[in-house]
């Protein structure tokens, strides 16, 4: 076997015809002439009668000789056998950004706060939107499930936030979706965290300032009055 007539050296005479079986090809017993490699194979010895399977990480289209010209690129794996070097890409929520990767094990989860939106990335798509978070291997911009959502009252998220930052001190979130709080906490009121409203009173956002206290706009706690003077009223903004 290996060869494409049983004569290579020509020494039957002229009619006589054969040769070694090329690089690239297969020549099995009786082969009357090279028959190329299959896609995901590749052969780069003379006189084989079969192909070698493509080894991971590379893929081998119809007569490879070389299979380390075609290294699995970025965003895509390549696991033994591989004929197309895009035959498996990472899918959406994922990406990868290393070459001759192997497995779909070798693909990444989205990064916290960005998302990945088609298949075969090799980098994320971009950042999450104002008004959003991405905790992790979001495929959309916008979420709505368990890789992300949409901010509610008492939080905001500027873009590319990969959670809900509450409410900072001083300040209040009134409405869902906010990239940054609504506006200042109201004079004589004060907004420790979370608050939804510029007046709030659970006392646990916050709450009207109390006597022997004053709040001026934008208070994270009441500030005590100083000892010359003295607010006789709850809610005194100064």
């Amino acid at each position: 076997g290996g060869t494409i007539y049983p004569n290579p050296n020509n020494t039957l005479g002229s009619n006589a015809h054969g040769d070694i079986c090329p690089v690239g090809n297969r020549c099995p017993q009786g082969a009357s002439q090279p028959t190329p490699c299959d896609v995901g194979y590749y052969q780069n010895l003379t006189g084989q009668s079969s192909c070698v399977q493509c080894p991971a990480g590379y893929a081998c289209n119809l007569g490879t000789v070389d299979y380390t010209q075609r290294p699995c690129p970025i965003g895509y794996y390549c696991p033994q056998g591989t004929s197309i070097i895009t035959q498996y890409p990472c899918p959406v929520g994922t990406y990868q950004n290393l070459t001759i990767r192997t497995s779909f094990s070798d693909c990444k989860s989205c990064l916290a706060g960005s998302y990945c939106d088609v298949p075969g990335l090799g980098y994320p798509a971009g950042l999450c939107s104002p008004g959003y978070y991405c905790s992790g291997g979001s495929s959309s911009q916008t979420p709505s499930d368990s890789t992300g959502g949409r901010c509610n009252p008492g939080y905001f998220c500027p873009i590319g936030s990969p959670s809900p930052v509450p409410c900072s001190g001083g300040t209040y979130c009134q409405t869902a979706g906010l990239s940054s709080p609504t506006a200042a906490c109201t004079e004589g009121f004060y907004c420790i965290s979370y608050a939804t409203t510029p007046t709030p009173t659970d006392g646990t956002t916050g709450s009207i300032c109390p006597s022997g206290y004053y709040c001026p706009l934008n208070s994270s706690s009441p500030i005590p009055c100083p000892r010359v003077t003295f607010a006789t009223n709850v809610g005194t903004p100064s």
